[in-house]
């Protein structure tokens, strides 16, 4: 075909291609654009988006299809013309890693990142892989010289006592094998459920001239058999398949598997046992984070109560990195005894036969706002470490594991508290119940359970006087004299904080009849003065009811002198029900409304008197006083069986509690109907965010105004909230986030104003956020906003070991002189999400400097670069640019930071390594690119960091990328260093 007859076809090909991508045809028009460029390359520069883009929505039409051998087909045909096309490259690549294909997918993203070095997504890409190669808490724990210290002592006592022939289970990077093998043993077998930790260790082995010492299983060790995997059963056992929880990681079915099928008879585990503690605990900045504040959003939210947890069954944080402190408020509770070296009790543990009950005396008066759990791991006979996190010799690299309740438990120091701790089925469970102050005056007596572990002393909760002694079985004895008591004289109201999660509590229908109430006149304090009731002891005061009572509208200041706690008060008044806080009343009651019985009176001298549902009346008198003063106080205080309970994700807790964000909303609907709000005919609203704040506003202030909200995950939530503040539902429609943009594109609304919510939690900006942008525009009227308007990126250098110790391992001391760091360390990451500046060790070496602004609008499209020269204001050594959001919603309304302490969205930082070196008085200069709402910098000294807001990636040369395949599967072999 001579060049004319070329130039025809190929001219054909594109007419056709530009036909059906008119059409949105985008798997017919992909092989036309491929004959026009292979005919007629001269057009690649100027086709070059539109074929990448074609080639992008066609392949995940073909992925979404299941059609494969098309897809990668496809792919190949299009790097035979475009093989130095970075966006080609990268999208394979990602198409690579949705299937599990993770070796390959690195391959085709370090080929994007040769071929355009500042090709951001690529960047991101590659970084994903080596998160998931090598999980981050790796490099914690090789940097816990505590912990390796701890285990290589252990090792090397239990060799020397004649356990020579070792089995390490989830060996990771092999350390505990090299342990010992320096200990003498004869023999040492190493197994790993990933491919790529398995390896990596045989670097290290080899490295540590030990490669032919160790032999190194690819398998869980559940699969491994005697004698095919290994010749004979081990002596020894060692293995760290632990969590912040102990069982997380599956370590009692471990070890269970290992007694029974691996471990020679008389052999030994290390570690050789475990006590796993509880409290409850007072930490604000948890609550802010489980439950909802309800006066922080300027909405009304009476007779709703909200709570979060973790999609595990805890969550795990170091509390000592968490602002505004924390409290204990009982003595800590040893709750359960694992002996890893008696397989017996560990069947008995793992099938729930071990649990326990404990009743604790409430040291101080507080709040209990989650319950804690942490572990003592006896190592062996000598060697202990610890997760307590008021410990000062404490292991640093398990976090506590955190059960959240469903509401918050006031308590009053005195009182009881029964905490509850199962394990069955592989789920660990905690349960808390506040009991009256006088439980243990009436001398409780509990049965001693046989099925409680064994311990070898004596260990209390409180001091010697408080009438409890636990006995070497964990249980509850009383003193000498004590006498039983009926067990329902122990009224108690529970929090479950197991991963049940039920969105409205059920009541018991035993009794409906009229509830009552028997007060003591003590339980008073009056006030002549101002003659009112006032409040004595903010703990236990009604506004402070663990029904959520504390309404910003009817602040209760009634002081309960003979009562434990306001959560018994409410127990109490709906004991014939009985019935829990926060359940579905049938009892008809409404409210707790005395407003109509003022001329009634209450006397101070009087034995008790009574109130009910219905009246408040008198049974004697004396030194009257009215009960009007009380009234006002109970007429709009919701009962508590009426306070619907509903579980909602976390994003949403933590969001509704960010104070500044709501107030701000609140200043964005005031602007917004004094401009935009009066005498129009409708008013459409899109609201993207976690909970539709801002739309509800909007909604109350303008009546004829309409709100699409993605919130279709807690739409009854949502409804409610807009029902009790008179908002109809017939003018809210939910739109799924899965299918956001195909409503949006089907749409035929177009929007006055769109929410848009551009951040994820962790400190960075949504990509799934930033790719409806586009489609939000053109949903737009003419004359419509987006919110927020503009997004500042802020940053500053800081110097940090704690950043450091969380990417990498600092060196080879930390791991006990042997040769790991340097292999790891391929796999560091130079990008930390999801921390509070404030809460971890630094030293801040120049001001808070603005890296570009954007508005909101412009961010999918845009490209932008450019260099900004930082002062440096202390002399020391940069090793991080810690990066936050300043966002403005609206011109003339101060932005938001979410450098808080209380801020929904947390900060992040780029990592620079090796460090920089800088003296006061000089400037460090910082090159910022932004890309398609990434953002990358790196420091002009040719010291290069990229930075991704998804992602940072160290380069890996081709023979470094062999370990990156990653099982599906990451059992309990992958979590042992």
């Amino acid at each position: 075909m001579n060049s004319d007859a070329m130039l025809k076809v190929a001219l054909h090909s594109r007419s056709q291609a530009d036909l059906y991508l008119s059409k949105g045809e985008w798997g017919r028009a992909f092989p036309h654009l491929l004959v026009a460029l292979k005919l007629y390359p001269e057009w690649k520069s100027e086709l070059k988006k539109v074929f990448s883009t074609t080639l992008s929505i066609w392949g995940e039409l073909l992925e979404d299809g299941g059609r494969y051998d098309d897809l990668f087909k496809c792919y190949e045909q299009a790097l035979e013309v475009f093989a130095d096309h970075e966006e080609v490259l990268n999208n394979l690549g990602a198409h690579l890693y949705r299937l599990g294909h993770l070796q390959e997918a690195c391959l085709y993203f370090r080929q994007a990142q040769d071929v355009c070095s500042d090709f951001l997504p690529a960047l991101k890409n590659l970084q994903s892989c080596c998160n998931l190669a090598v999980e981050r808490w790796h490099y914690r724990m090789l940097n816990d010289s505590r912990r390796n210290q701890g285990f290589r002592s252990a090792i090397t006592r239990a060799v020397g006592q004649g356990f020579n022939t070792v089995l390490d289970i989830g060996c990771g990077t092999g350390i505990l094998s090299l342990f010992a093998l320096e200990a003498g043993a004869i023999e040492v077998f190493a197994c790993d459920g990933s491919h790529s930790m398995v390896q990596l260790a045989a670097k290290v082995l080899e490295a540590n001239n030990a490669a032919d010492k160790v032999k190194h299983i690819n398998k869980l060790s559940y699969d491994l058999k005697v004698p095919q995997d290994l010749p004979s059963r081990p002596s020894l056992i060692v293995t760290e398949t632990l969590d912040a929880g102990l069982f997380g990681e599956h370590i009692l079915q471990t070890v269970s598997h290992a007694w029974d099928s691996l471990l020679a008879p008389g052999g030994r585990v290390i570690p050789a046992g475990a006590t796993l503690w509880v409290c409850a605990v007072e930490c604000p900045h948890l609550a802010a984070r489980y439950q909802l504040k309800e006066d922080s959003t300027g909405l009304d939210w009476r007779g709703i109560h909200l709570y979060s947890a973790g999609e595990e069954q805890y969550d795990c944080e170091d509390l000592n990195s968490l602002p505004g402190g924390f409290r204990f408020l009982i003595e800590p509770v040893p709750a359960l005894l694992v002996d890893f070296n008696d397989p017996e009790e560990l069947q008995k543990t793992w099938s729930g036969k071990r649990n326990t009950t404990k009743l604790c005396k409430v040291l101080e008066s507080g709040e209990v706002h989650v319950v804690l759990a942490w572990f003592t791991l006896q190592l062996d006979a000598q060697e202990e470490l610890s997760t307590c996190p008021i410990d000062e010799h404490k292991a640093e690299c398990w976090d506590q594991a955190v059960f959240p309740l469903v509401r918050v438990q006031y308590v009053r120091a005195g009182q009881y508290l029964e905490l509850q701790v199962g394990y069955h089925g592989g789920k660990l469970s905690v349960s808390v119940h506040c009991c009256g102050s006088n439980a243990m005056k009436e001398k409780t007596m509990f049965k001693k359970d046989d099925n409680q572990p064994k311990m070898d002393s004596k260990d209390t909760n409180e001091g010697s006087d408080n009438g409890i002694v636990f006995n070497n079985s964990m249980t509850i004895e009383p003193k000498s004299g004590s006498s039983n008591i009926d067990s329902e004289k122990i009224d108690n109201v529970s929090e479950n904080m197991l991963a049940g999660k039920a969105r409205t509590s059920n009541v018991s229908n035993r009794d409906k009849h009229k509830i009552s109430l028997e007060i003591s006149p003590e339980m008073f304090n009056v006030s002549p003065e101002i003659g009112n009731v006032t409040k004595s002891d903010k703990n236990s005061s009604i506004d402070e009811w663990e029904g959520g009572f504390n309404s910003k509208y009817d602040k209760c200041s009634v002081s309960f002198k003979g009562q434990t706690t306001a959560t018994n008060f409410v127990r109490e008044l709906h004991d014939s029900a009985n019935s829990f806080i926060g359940e579905t009343c049938t009892c008809n009651c409404n409210y707790l409304n005395i407003e109509n019985h003022k001329q009634n009176i209450l006397r101070s001298g009087v034995d008790k008197v009574v109130v009910n549902n219905e009246t408040l009346y008198k049974k004697e008198t004396d030194d009257k006083f009215p009960v009007s003063r009380l009234s006002h106080k109970f007429s709009k205080m919701p009962c508590p069986l009426h306070m619907k309970t509903y579980f909602v994700p976390q994003k949403v807790i933590r969001f509704l509690n960010d104070k500044s964000w709501m107030d701000t909303f609140s200043q964005v609907a005031v602007d917004v109907l004094q401009t935009r709000g009066k005498c129009v005919t409708q008013f459409d609203i899109l609201d993207l965010s976690p909970f539709p704040v801002l739309g509800l506003h909007l909604m109350k202030g303008i009546e004829n105004a309409r709100l699409w909200c993605i919130s279709s995950e807690i739409r009854e939530v949502v409804l409610s909230v807009f029902d009790v503040n008179g908002v109809s539902a017939e003018r809210i429609q939910f739109i799924n986030l899965e299918d956001g943009q195909e409503n949006l594109s089907c749409s035929t609304f177009k929007f006055d104003l769109v929410v848009a919510h551009m951040f994820d939690s962790t400190g960075e900006l949504s990509g799934s956020a930033i790719a409806m942008l586009p489609l939000i525009k053109k949903c737009l009227k003419e004359d419509g906003l987006i919110l927020p308007q503009k997004i500042t990126f802020q940053s500053m250098a800081v110097h940090s070991d704690w950043l450091e110790r969380m990417s990498r391992v600092i060196n080879n001391n930390v791991t006990c002189g042997y040769d790991i760091d340097r292999f790891i360390n391929m796999y560091q990451v130079s990008h930390h999400l999801d921390f509070l500046l404030s809460s971890i060790p630094h030293t801040s070496h120049s001001c808070m400097m603005q890296l570009l602004s954007v508005n909101t609008g412009d961010i999918p499209s845009l490209e932008m670069g450019g260099a900004v020269s930082v002062p440096i204001t202390r002399n020391g050594c940069v090793n991080a640019l810690v990066y936050w959001f300043s966002v403005t919603y609206m011109e003339g309304i101060l932005p938001i930071s979410t450098l808080r302490n209380d801020s929904h969205i947390h900060q992040a930082a780029v990592l620079l390594h090796p460090g920089v070196p800088v003296k006061e008085g000089d400037n460090l200069n910082v090159v910022v690119m932004f890309q398609q709402g990434e953002i990358s910098t790196f420091l002009s000294s040719l010291t290069t960091v990229k930075m991704a807001w998804r992602g940072k990636q160290t380069k890996l040369r081709d023979d470094e990328i062999e370990g990156f395949i990653v099982d599906s599967d990451s059992g309990n072999d992958f979590f042992d260093d």
